[in-house]
């Protein structure tokens, strides 16, 4: 006979675990994330130059991959 009141709490645990296990991913994928911008800041504030050439040239090329789709569509 299937005891209800059993699975009901194995079901309960299982959430319980998942959601710890998520929050703890949650957790550790916030901090990287603040890791990387912070990074991205102090390498923004040391090289200025750098970074807007940077900036420009990522421009450029998404522009371009841009316009060679919209050409291809057209």
């Amino acid at each position: 006979m299937i005891n209800t009141q059993e699975i009901a709490q194995q079901a309960e645990k299982i959430s319980y675990e998942f959601g710890e296990k998520m929050g703890t991913i949650a957790s550790q994928i916030t901090h990287s994330t603040v890791d990387t911008v912070d990074g991205t800041r102090d390498y923004i504030k040391e090289n200025p130059t750098k970074a807007v050439l940077m900036a420009a040239a990522a421009g450029v090329v998404v522009g371009g991959l841009l316009a060679l789709i919209l050409r291809r569509r057209s």
